[in-house]
């Protein structure tokens, strides 16, 4: 049941066709109580998907919602949002309860890392009236300067659009992935809620300030 003001969602990401690890995260969310699944990306590999992984996510019945990653490739991920039943988010804003959750997915166009500021800048503005203490961003790219988005080689691979978004908007949280952890990486930045959940998946309770 879902309570007014709140939203319990489990997030995951990059599981790149690991269907032990979707197996784990279907058995949370099927005891969980929860309200959403959140994909952040790259559930397959090289463009490639796995149709088993996407149906054992959607086996406990409770809604997904999903973006692309670089990985997942743009008709393999259409294609398989519409055979298991889940939602693409991407370029686009769902409204659950008091919130309202926007997707900003990576396409494996080779013109998309050059241009990713503008993208996102102008998905940003697409969302500008949403209030931001009711939204939650989903976006493959970390934020730039944030610990989501240090690699293993303490390299940076972060979005400085994102960044700069996030100290100005304060979003309630924002899900995102692509830079792979051994564990889920939680962090604050300003008011906002950064989780990069990886594979294991994140399960957060989120309270919507604006009631």
């Amino acid at each position: 049941m879902h309570a007014p003001g709140f939203l319990k969602l489990l997030c995951f990401s990059d599981l790149h066709l690991d269907l032990a690890a979707a197996r784990r995260i279907a058995a949370k969310a099927l005891v969980g109580n929860i309200d959403l699944l959140e994909s952040a990306g790259d559930l397959g590999l090289n463009g490639v998907p796995d149709p088993e992984l996407y149906r054992v996510l959607a086996k406990p019945g409770v809604p997904v919602l999903a973006i692309p990653g670089n990985h997942d490739g743009d008709e393999s991920f259409e294609r398989s949002i519409t055979a298991s039943g889940w939602t693409s988010i991407d370029s686009a804003v769902h409204r659950h309860g008091d919130f309202f959750i926007a997707g900003h997915g990576m396409r494996s166009n080779p013109d998309y890392a050059e241009r990713e500021y503008e993208k996102f800048l102008a998905f940003a503005a697409s969302i500008e009236q949403v209030p931001a203490e009711r939204l939650v961003l989903v976006s493959h790219l970390p934020p730039r300067g944030s610990l989501s988005a240090r690699d293993r080689h303490f390299v940076d691979r972060g979005s400085p659009a994102l960044a700069d978004w996030i100290r100005r908007r304060q979003p309630v949280a924002v899900i995102c992935g692509h830079v792979h952890h051994r564990e889920p990486v939680m962090e604050h930045v300003g008011g906002t809620l950064v989780v990069n959940p990886g594979p294991y998946g994140w399960l957060q309770r989120l309270r919507c300030s604006g009631r």
